[in-house]
């Protein structure tokens, strides 16, 4: 996992990666719980979750209050310490750890290993021999991610331009990611090769929506600058304008600036601050769930 610590590793990223990632939903926590414990409800306490790219817990708050402890783990020295800075639950901890390996956890003491949004930076052999190890006879493994969201406009008349907008904010994130793109297209098609490569037959795949009504045009650009695709192809920009005099950044080279100003010119309000252009953000969250026993 040597690429994803590169890439998250900064104070910049880790900072947009807190505010501007997506908190999940009670609604996913629901559809993972129940497939583990069929019974399960908000009074269930079970033992032990691990988490492995946790971030900066994301997920984790979450499903703190069902389980008597979680450990939650993640490749990025500031991605923990925010979590850790965050942290409001005295049952979770949060270290510095991949998830290939979980060597401080005892073998067949996890009740549930939860990985968001990151199976596709792990060494899956290992990743799966580990989860294997950890997990009681009955254990679940749950494994998620999303796309980039659908950005319903909330201006009377402009309904019909959503996936405009989407379109957009697509076209410029993926041409930040053009350098890993068989890996990010794992992501867009929900993780095929990851939902294949689990070595459990009981398994299957669940979609959850996740809506967010308060999302604005300075939202989705914390959200792009959040992308390690972003960052990267900001530090090429900045390495090739410190090559002429005076050095400088000009906006017009920043992406996420770009997208501002060509939805504004498609939403017809061309002068607009970003704070007032507001939006329904929609993920389309997949979850690839299974069990041991």
């Amino acid at each position: 996992m040597t690429n994803v610590l590169r890439r998250y590793e900064s104070v910049k990223i880790a900072t947009e990666y807190f505010k501007f990632r997506p908190k999940y939903s009670s609604d996913v926590l629901k559809a993972v719980m129940k497939y583990y414990k069929p019974d399960w409800n908000r009074s269930s306490r079970h033992d032990l979750m691990v988490e492995v790219g946790c971030g900066s817990g994301q997920a984790t708050n979450h499903f703190a209050p069902y389980f008597k402890q979680i450990l939650a783990s993640d490749v990025s020295r500031q991605q923990i310490e925010l979590a850790k800075r965050q942290n409001q639950f005295p049952n979770v901890s949060y270290e510095i750890g991949s998830a290939e390996n979980l060597s401080l956890v005892d073998a067949g003491s996890v009740d549930l290993v939860l990985a968001m949004e990151c199976a596709h930076w792990f060494d899956l052999p290992r990743f799966f021999d580990e989860t294997a190890r950890v997990l009681k006879p009955d254990g679940c493994l749950a494994i998620g991610g999303y796309w980039f969201p659908k950005l319903v406009p909330l201006m009377d008349g402009k309904d019909d331009l959503k996936f405009k907008v989407s379109d957009l904010l697509e076209h410029f994130l993926v041409h930040g990611k053009r350098h890993d793109m068989i890996r990010y297209a794992q992501v867009k098609t929900q993780f095929p090769n990851v939902y294949e490569a689990i070595p459990w037959n009981k398994k299957e795949k669940q979609n959850v929506q996740v809506a967010y009504g308060d999302w604005n045009l300075a939202t989705a650009k914390g959200f792009m600058r959040s992308m390690d695709s972003y960052q990267l192809h900001m530090q090429h920009i900045f390495d090739l304008c410190q090559n002429q005099f005076p050095p400088h950044t000009p906006l017009d080279l920043d992406s996420a600036e770009v997208f501002s100003k060509r939805v504004k010119e498609l939403l017809e309000v061309p002068q607009a601050i970003d704070d007032n252009v507001k939006f329904r953000a929609l993920f389309d969250v997949f979850l690839l769930l299974a069990k041991v026993g």
